[in-house]
């Protein structure tokens, strides 16, 4: 999904809001902003020290920082923020996020010194089959809901509507039967449909019971209310659904058809009023889907090749966007998203032309490009969820592939997961060999190898034979990448054998080519 691999994302929108950052600020403008927010912080030292690695969490900068000190720059952050005034931090659909994230605000939890911070989290009930050790670890802190009963529905339709028919009220009450949304949903479908109209002080019905239909699940109503929607309110909401659960108004101009541009506005009002939608702040032109239901509702309508079109036109848009603004590296998880979805979209039509292609080499190069930043900064689970979704986006034998596959095996490796790690980079062997690409096989090898530093069954002798037996091979290509690694495992293996002025100079080799690509990990 979307947010797939993008660990921070929440938090991020969290500094946006309280630094009043604007979708038009340069990255330094932003920097200062989220500087500003630290003023109460002490020494200087640590002020600096916060806004350099929360504007790397943001991707605001291209400076990489080990997850620890991520960790300890979002610690310090909130007790900022709390300096004066309470913290209350309200973080939604939390079953959909990274392990990382769980860790993060575990980290926060268990180490802010100072300042009065709640954290508030909602999730769907997947969350405790996606982390159960963490939910269990967290059952003291954990409030379930229960389905509203039927005094509470009531309760619930009486605050939208205020007075209303007891045989009505009843008739939500069942068809609900104890969901909020779904209770909330209803009534705006009998008002729209003029299936209920007000009398005075009250809501009466204008049709007998039998009557007054109501689909039977959440989904079929909200259907039901999209299918009737004017012509232009659904030219404007459809598109809308394709940018995301929350969405620009400048970005959304750029998806709808000519003619509606100039009603945009007044659109986005009526939909608004009919609770479809919401404005996410007062000022900047953001809005927000009133629920996942109504968002993904409006998607399913899109014909599948309608949607390839608009994926690949927001993003068109945005990257013009973001690089006039410089904050191309922010939204670079995004805007693979996007792609990923025209490319499936194109395959799934049976349309896998050049033009298809390119789609998914342009998807798997932002995912690819966000992921070993992932992997940079040590957050192992979205460094192979992200690695992994740009392989399946390029051919079989494609060189950069197989460059990923090495890499997805290396974090495979690095997680300790290395049965997944041994089938990645056997295929990444195989798919080498066959393409006779000598370089490819070593940068390969260097990886294959480090399953092994950990179990012991290649003896430390052997290991720096075959090392310095790959850098011979890498030289002549100048592979600064597979150079760095292989240098790394003589270094391991040096330190093994206890020969320590060996292992400082191939420690030098490694820092030599990483320091040449930029490689900071």
């Amino acid at each position: 999904g979307e947010g797939d691999g993008i660990t921070f994302w929440p938090l991020a929108e969290v500094v946006r809001e309280a630094a009043q950052i604007e979708a038009d600020d340069a990255p330094e403008v932003a920097i200062r902003k989220v500087r500003d927010l630290l003023d109460n912080l002490q020494p200087a030292a640590d002020r600096d020290a916060t806004t350099e690695r929360v504007a790397s969490m943001m991707g605001l900068s291209s400076s990489q920082f080990p997850l620890t000190e991520l960790m300890w720059g979002i610690r310090r952050l909130f007790e900022a923020l709390a300096g004066s005034q309470s913290l209350l931090l309200i973080i939604d659909d939390i079953h959909s996020a990274e392990q990382t994230f769980l860790d993060v605000l575990d980290d926060a939890v268990q180490t802010i010194g100072g300042g009065a911070i709640l954290i508030l989290c909602s999730a769907r009930r997947e969350l405790r089959e996606r982390y159960p050790d963490w939910s269990a670890a967290h059952a003291e802190g954990l409030i379930t809901l229960a389905p509203l009963s039927g005094s509470e529905t009531g309760d619930l339709v009486g605050e939208l509507l205020g007075d209303l028919d007891p045989s009505i009220l009843t008739r939500i009450s069942e068809a609900a039967d104890g969901n909020p949304l779904y209770a909330e949903q209803i009534v705006s479908m009998l008002q729209e449909t003029g299936a209920i109209r007000r009398e005075g002080d009250r809501w009466i019905s204008t049709r007998t019971s039998g009557e007054l239909a109501i689909p039977p699940t959440v989904q079929a109503l909200v259907a039901a209310r999209l299918d009737a929607l004017g012509v232009d309110e659904r030219a404007v909401i459809e598109p809308a659904a394709v940018i995301g659960l929350s969405f620009a108004d400048e970005a959304l101009a750029e998806l709808v058809d000519g003619e509606v541009q100039g009603a945009l506005e007044a659109e986005l009002g009526s939909l608004t009023a009919k609770e479809l939608i919401r404005r996410a702040s007062l000022d900047d032109g953001t809005y927000r889907f009133g629920h996942q239901v109504i968002k993904d509702t409006a998607y399913g309508s899109l014909l599948k090749r309608i949607r390839v079109a608009l994926h690949e036109r927001f993003v068109v848009w945005a990257e013009r966007v973001n690089r006039e603004r410089g904050r191309e590296m922010e939204f670079e998880e995004i805007l693979g998203y996007h792609l990923e979805q025209a490319y499936r979209y194109r395959s799934e039509l049976g349309v896998l032309d050049d033009e298809a292609r390119l789609v998914g080499e342009r998807a798997a190069a932002k995912l690819a490009s966000a992921g070993r930043r992932a992997f940079a900064r040590g957050d192992l689970p979205a460094a192979a969820s992200l690695l992994k979704r740009a392989v399946a986006l390029l051919p079989e034998e494609f060189v950069f592939r197989v460059e990923l596959l090495a890499d997805l095996g290396e974090a495979h490796t690095t997680s300790g997961a290395f049965p997944d790690a041994l089938r990645v980079l056997a295929e990444a062997a195989e798919i080498a060999e066959r393409l006779d690409d000598h370089r490819l096989r070593a940068r390969v090898a260097v990886v294959r190898q480090y399953p092994h530093l950990s179990s012991g069954d290649m003896s430390a002798s052997q290991g720096i034979q075959q090392a310095k037996e790959i850098v011979a091979t890498l030289e002549p290509f100048g592979d600064d990448a597979g150079l760095a690694r292989a240098w790394r495992l003589v270094m391991a293996h040096e330190f093994t054998l206890g020969r320590l002025n060996a292992a400082a100079e191939a420690a030098d080799r490694i820092v030599e080519h990483a320091s040449r690509i930029g490689d900071a990990r």
